[in-house]
């Protein structure tokens, strides 16, 4: 059955019912404030022919096939662990989290401008991004390299590897996030797999963990560059002017993008700084593996958003698969903690890496991390991108705090237990501001 007239925007499309011109909603771009294309290519949703349950099967496969490179992602780190790569795991981890950081300062917002908006948008984002934002992560990942070989004892060239994985992977979610708006999933699904087989069959020949994901990164982004080699925003240049600049950057969203980045990077980055290699090592290790586990479910959290963007559309459909997401999350944070003896001989952590002082937070931050996605997606989606930016900046708040207190006392385990107060905080400060509205709109 398709979705019921209250569920679909309707455009002038030859076999759609009259009833639905009378209750036509406002498209996304104009609740978050962004730039309308008047093109028909803007105007027709491409998906609008798909029934709720064929979106939602679609919508369903890419989590499944993210699972499968999760899989192969703990596969990879299990290889490095066993091998004792803590310094090579610690070090892409450092460098991977600066260039994140740098990408979010100087692009921040733009991949949702881009998931959200027209063409015009996204070839503006795209020039944004060559000319602007990957300079930069190049730039600030060689300013890594210096300050962590003269103040630590991370490998540079393991450091250089996370800053140009994370380059890679810049280039590539413009791409990601073009497939998930046309529901190409079984393409997603199949890049996904290829990418993580191919940083596994490099470590199993011999190479080290920083530059087996390298390898994962750099094919990730050679594929998907030929799979949406159609993509009528490829053809940007290069050239930037104020009216690029407007398109591509949106305040709330940037401002949005900025804090997650920094609530999800400063576990890496402050972990070398907190504790010895070894429990540092660990420590990103098991966080590398929660962010892999919530990553799975977040594409489908981002392939629900991109449905309503390119359907103009609140999705009832989209919005029961989130449920079914946050579920299956706390599901698996469930088994995480049940067999964390098993999966830590697994991982070979090692007794002097101290995983009990942080696994159990770092499990619950997989369900945590879900839910308060689910609100702010859904703020976006319904026009209220400042209470999304709210309550990421609660969690930004409480994450930095706890930071700072576990470098001042070098204690991981209050750094673990500080980024999952983090999203908890996020959790409760979007409940609150769903309740008030709620009460100012019955009043």
């Amino acid at each position: 059955m398709r979705e019921s007239p209250r569920d679909v925007t309707c455009v002038d499309h030859p076999g759609h019912d009259s009833r639905h011109h009378r209750r036509r909603r406002r498209p996304v771009e104009q609740l978050l404030g962004l730039h309308v294309t008047t093109s028909v290519e803007a105007a027709v949703p491409v998906n609008s022919s798909y029934s709720a349950h064929e979106s939602t099967l679609r919508a369903l496969l890419e989590p499944l096939g993210a699972a499968i490179g999760a899989i192969l992602a703990l596969a990879v780190l299990t290889a490095a662990t066993r091998q004792g790569q803590f310094t090579s795991i610690a070090s892409f981890g450092a460098g991977a989290a600066v260039a994140a950081l740098t990408s979010v300062a100087v692009g921040g917002g733009t991949t949702l401008a881009y998931t959200t908006g027209s063409t015009e948008r996204q070839r503006a984002v795209r020039a944004i991004r060559r000319a602007i934002v990957l300079p930069a992560i190049l730039t600030a990942t060689a300013g890594a390299m210096v300050i962590y070989t003269a103040f630590g004892d991370l490998d540079p060239l393991g450091v250089l590897a996370g800053g140009i994985s994370t380059s890679a992977g810049v280039s590539a979610e413009l791409d990601a996030s073009f497939l998930r708006r046309h529901l190409k999933t079984g393409q997603l699904i199949s890049v996904s797999i290829l990418n993580r087989g191919i940083a596994l069959a490099a470590i199993i020949l011999g190479m080290n963990f920083a530059f087996a994901m390298l390898a994962g990164a750099v094919s990730r982004a050679l594929f998907l560059s030929v799979l949406t080699r159609n993509d009528q925003s490829r053809d940007a240049g290069f050239r930037i002017n104020k009216s690029i600049m407007s398109l591509a950057y949106e305040p709330n969203l940037t401002g949005l993008s900025i804090l997650y980045s920094v609530c999800d990077r400063v576990g890496a980055l402050v972990a070398p700084a907190t504790a010895t290699i070894p429990i540092a090592g660990g420590f990103v290790a098991v966080l590398s593996a929660q962010q892999n586990a919530s990553g799975v479910l977040m594409s489908g959290l981002q392939t629900t958003l991109a449905a309503r963007s390119q359907q103009r559309s609140i999705l009832k459909w989209a919005s029961r698969l989130d449920l079914v997401f946050v579920l299956a999350a706390l599901a698996g944070a469930s088994l995480m903690i049940a067999a964390e003896e098993r999966l830590i001989t697994i991982l070979a952590l090692e007794t002097s890496s101290e995983p009990g002082k942080y696994w159990g937070a770092l499990a619950m931050l997989i369900p945590a991390s879900i839910a308060s996605r689910v609100f702010d997606f859904h703020f976006i989606a319904s026009g209220m991108p400042r209470n999304a930016l709210a309550s990421r900046a609660v969690a930004t708040i409480v994450a930095l705090s706890a930071a700072g207190v576990a470098l001042i006392g070098s204690q991981i385990a209050v750094l673990a237990n500080g980024l999952l107060i983090a999203e908890i905080a996020s959790i409760l400060t979007s409940s609150s501001l769903v309740t008030f509205g709620y009460l100012r709109k019955r009043s």
